[in-house]
């Protein structure tokens, strides 16, 4: 039988009540893992260059083109994590370049962030389900 292990979840959000929010939802899906929240850029850049330890899922919000276009230049920080990207703009452009980060899940912001609970419970379904040596391939 597989260990459980805790998980850890990653938000990076500019705006504090987002960030609170957000936070809220993950603790009521995630009770038993921890929760790790980064404001600016640099602390996200920071936080993902440190040891992975648990940390399975990362929850990003690019408020404007140029959030957006600052996480597509740590795409190499982001590959083998599961992202779940909340955008404020949603014209083509700027869906296009959010899906070249691979998000297990893309919203708009606007839409509120119970689909987010949704699909954030899954992933760490999904993950608990798997055994350790696995779980870095999810």
């Amino acid at each position: 039988e597989w260990k459980q292990r805790n998980m850890t979840v990653l938000i990076h959000s500019q705006f504090n009540d987002t960030k609170s929010t957000l936070f809220r939802i993950v603790r009521s899906v995630a009770a038993q893992g921890e929760i790790e929240t980064v404001t600016d850029f640099a602390e996200l850049v920071q936080r993902l260059r440190q040891p992975r330890g648990d940390l399975n899922v990362v929850i990003l919000e690019a408020a404007d083109n140029e959030k957006l276009d600052e996480l597509l230049s740590i795409r190499d920080l982001l590959d083998d994590l599961r992202i779940i990207l909340i955008l404020h703009d949603t014209k083509d452009e700027a869906l296009t370049q959010g899906h070249q980060l691979r998000p297990r899940f893309l919203t708009n912001a606007s839409y509120g962030f119970l689909d987010v609970a949704a699909v954030l419970e899954r992933m760490l379904e999904n993950t608990r389900d798997l055994p350790n040596a696995l779980r870095k391939q999810a």
